[in-house]
């Protein structure tokens, strides 16, 4: 995946810009760190299925309901 896919080089339509809501100063940033390599392309179809595996062992019962879990955090 390159810059210039994600950039919308050739159809000027941003995919970064489009995911952060147009705002502009933070595409431009997002931009400069791939450039920088300070961040990482994940292509997300490759990475789904592992992504999500990676993510449900991260996950962790807390309680039954929102308001159970509310009362934990005063509790505590």
């Amino acid at each position: 995946m390159s810059n210039d896919w994600l950039i919308g080089k050739e159809t000027n339509d941003s995919r970064i810009l489009a995911a952060v809501n147009g705002d502009e100063i933070l595409a431009e940033r997002i931009i400069d760190a791939l450039d920088d390599n300070i961040v990482e392309r994940v292509p997300s179809k490759v990475a789904g299925e592992q992504a999500e595996e990676r993510a449900r062992e991260n996950v962790f019962y807390v309680a039954d309901t929102f308001t159970d879990f509310q009362d934990k955090l005063y509790d505590s």
